[in-house]
């Protein structure tokens, strides 16, 4: 009986001794400075080595001295903290830190305001002695079972995020305090599976926000997987569009998963990049909308899609990113009208390669290539290939074709271009082939159709004004080809308004194509010249296929 009194009292007092090591080592970090620490129960097995803190929190400190103007608005709760096969004596003696494993069963931790960065650079600045505190901190593994993160700023320039419910495992975790310069060393390598639920938070320096159902990186499968991703303007797609200075795009993301295969995660957690073989994202749906009676910001410079790839920082690679049943709608706001598409596009799959840095071993890219196939204004397929070059004038190629479709169907595009609707008539099929740069494009385009009729429409309305539709359709060419003539092509091309993107150059480019296959008088035909008639026919023939 006495010896199990003495042991148990040996016990309390081993328990003791730890939990006050604990806060010693504790008392000699940053956060002693702001937060309390509070052990609500001590378990030790000094058999198994294992330490395990009940209801361990951390409490924001009450600051008197208002000359630091830091008033810390965060806590972090863990129900369970469990270390296995913890060095106790090492921890004691050698001030090192080292188990098997760390286990933080429900951690919450929820934040509303942090401490200014100055003072806390101010409080970490050491001198050329040795650090009195812990020297090394190794965990062999480290598991989070169902964390809950809630991070709120109070600066709208920041980011707030919210994480319901975090699962993850980590291996080879270890930090060294004790390295050149007493800057710590750091790393660690991702175990089996790491999976968050329902992750949101505001993107820094922006009015979008971003929401993820569930992530999972599974290291084995060299995968990491996003379901239900959301990428939305805080106020709503129409009042953001609206309610901003000058134009530009608002864009509403949904994408049903985003998938990477053969993502090295090496390189990715070494730092060295971000390689994967490829990015898949599982039905994207796009809404842009812009406010055309906004003023346009005529000093914006947008860049081209090369350009902006040549700009990202850091070593990158993707060998092809595949979007998969994607939808795009465009609306365009003007007048009073009614918030209609302008351009809709369904049943998308794109296929882009080339998303890359620079190759260290060549000092060059490869070209940077979207391939695409779809659903155009509910009607026409269409096939469409551009490749952009990395030359000085950041240059481009481009194709496509667009098959059979109602006239009417474009009108919410010829509307806007040329204030004409189309009454009657049937596209039969649309080809163009082009090239450009930074500031202009051009090339040859193909539009046969036959019936056409056109209303043109009275400003600020849809009504037709009468006089001037009977003027139109008497002298626009009401099919192509017309009777006794040959197939007419003609030349589209476009001068591109500095201040707006590559997008706008390239439907302007095949806008005016459009016009100018309606427009009377005579243009030049391919089918005069036999090289460029049989170059324009193979063409065809082989975007066909």
């Amino acid at each position: 009986m006495a010896c199990f009194a003495i042991g148990l009292g040996f016990y309390f007092f081993a328990v003791h001794t730890v939990k006050k090591e604990l806060y010693k080592q504790y008392d000699k970090t940053v956060l002693s400075k702001f937060y309390d620490l509070e052990i609500g129960r001590l378990g030790v097995d000094f058999f198994t080595q294992n330490l395990i803190l009940y209801k361990l929190s951390l409490i924001p400190v009450e600051i008197t001295d208002s000359s630091k103007n830091v008033i810390p608005e965060a806590s972090l709760r863990i129900k369970r903290l469990e270390i296995k096969k913890l060095n106790i004596e090492r921890l004691l003696n050698q001030k090192e830190f080292h188990a098997v494993q760390l286990l933080l069963h429900q951690p919450s931790l929820e934040i509303g305001g942090l401490p200014d960065k100055k003072l806390l650079q101010a409080d970490t600045k050491t001198d050329t002695t040795k650090p009195q505190g812990l020297k090394k901190i190794i965990f062999d593994r480290f598991v989070l079972e169902d964390g809950y993160i809630n991070i709120q700023t109070k600066d709208k320039n920041t980011n707030d995020i919210f994480v319901p419910s975090v699962n993850m495992r980590l291996e080879g975790i270890h930090i060294n305090f004790d390295s050149l310069n007493h800057k710590p060393d750091f790393g660690f390598s991702i175990a089996s599976q790491l999976q968050i639920d329902s992750l949101s938070f505001r993107i820094p320096g922006s009015y979008y926000k971003i929401h993820i159902a569930k992530s999972e990186i599974l290291q084995q499968e060299q995968e990491l997987k996003f379901s239900d991703l959301k990428l939305y303007p805080i106020r709503g797609l129409h009042a953001q569009a609206v309610g901003l200075r000058n134009q530009d795009d608002v864009i509403d993301l949904t994408i049903k998963s985003v998938q990477t295969v053969g993502l090295d995660f090496d390189d990715l957690l070494s730092r060295e990049g971000v390689f994967m073989q490829k990015l898949l994202l599982d039905e994207p749906s796009i809404q842009l909308m812009r406010d055309k009676r906004l003023p346009v910001d005529e000093s914006k410079r947008p860049k081209m899609p090369q350009q902006a790839v040549r700009d990202i920082k850091g070593n990158f690679g993707i060998d092809s990113i595949l979007l998969l049943n994607a939808s795009l709608v465009y609306t365009e706001l003007m007048g009073k009208k009614p918030d209609t598409p302008s351009v809709n596009f369904d049943s998308l799959f794109t296929l882009i390669t080339g998303f890359a840095s620079v190759d260290p071993s060549t000092g060059k890219q490869a070209d940077l290539i979207a391939h695409s196939k779809g659903i155009l204004l509910g009607e026409a397929h269409f096939d469409n290939r551009i490749q952009w070059h990395f030359t000085p004038d950041n240059s481009f190629d481009f194709y496509g074709r667009l098959g059979s479709m109602n006239a009417n169907a474009v009108n919410v595009v010829s509307e806007s271009a040329a204030g004409a609707l189309f009454r009657s008539g049937y596209i039969d099929s649309v080809y163009f082939k082009g090239l450009g740069n930074q500031d202009a494009a051009s090339g040859m385009f193909e539009m046969r159709y036959h019936d056409l009729v056109v209303d043109v429409t009275q400003k600020r309305s849809n009504n037709p004004n009468k006089f001037l539709s009977l003027i139109a359709n008497l002298i626009l060419r009401r099919e192509n080809p017309a009777e006794g003539e040959g197939i007419r092509q003609v030349q589209m091309q476009t001068i591109r308004v500095p201040y707006k993107g590559f997008f706008n150059m390239y439907w302007k480019t095949i806008e005016n194509g459009l016009l100018n296959t309606l427009k009377p008088g005579k243009r030049k035909r391919l089918n005069k010249d036999d090289a460029l008639r049989r170059e324009w026919e193979k063409f065809k023939k082989d975007i066909a296929q």
